[in-house]
């Protein structure tokens, strides 16, 4: 009875093993980024303005130049989800934070967030709002996050409870920005 009971088990791995391999073969595998959180949990809905499940191929995702914002207005929680002042900043300026040890400065605004390989404005629309964050020690980036108006406060290791306590890093979140402006030269 209990090798009947093996071999049924063995010969549902098998078709298991066998379906996978027949529909990875047949349909285009999509590219994600590492940081993209797990979209396979039950009950799992995506954000607005996340794109859809099937239809364009990657490489074939075009892309618009980035537009300039003259101001942002971000907000800041460490890895124990303390939340810092909002800061408003000026794109390219760095700013100290409270205890002076480390500055921040926001580099590239995006109006429609997306990666391709590596993070692309997919449109002019306003569907996915990012900047990023550079986080200084002195002249030197230590690391760099994204700020998303749709998804505060994003961050892999915060989503799967992971803490940064060694390092204690700083997760984001665009609340605005204001004087969008398109280079159409």
């Amino acid at each position: 009875m209990f090798y009947m009971f093996q071999s049924r088990r063995f010969g549902l791995q098998l078709v298991v093993l066998l379906a996978t391999i027949l529909f990875t073969s047949l349909f285009p595998v999509y590219a994600l980024s590492p940081d993209h959180p797990d979209m396979t949990g039950s009950g799992t809905a995506l954000p607005s303005g996340h794109p859809q499940f099937g239809g364009t191929p990657i490489d074939s995702i075009p892309h618009t130049p980035l537009p300039t914002v003259e101001k942002v207005v971000i907000a800041i929680q460490n890895s124990n989800s303390d939340t810092l002042p909002t800061m408003e900043l000026v794109p390219g300026t760095i700013y100290p934070l409270a205890d002076g040890s480390i500055s921040i400065r926001v580099t590239d605004f995006y109006s429609h967030w997306m990666i391709k390989g590596k993070p692309v404005n997919y449109s002019r629309e306003e569907k996915n709002p990012a900047i990023k964050v550079e986080i200084l020690k002195g002249d030197s980036v230590l690391y760099s996050r994204w700020a998303f108006k749709n998804m505060p406060f994003f961050g892999m290791n915060k989503m799967l409870g992971h803490k940064d306590e060694a390092n204690n890093q700083l997760y984001f979140a665009l609340l605005s920005y204001e004087g969008m402006k398109w280079d159409d030269k």
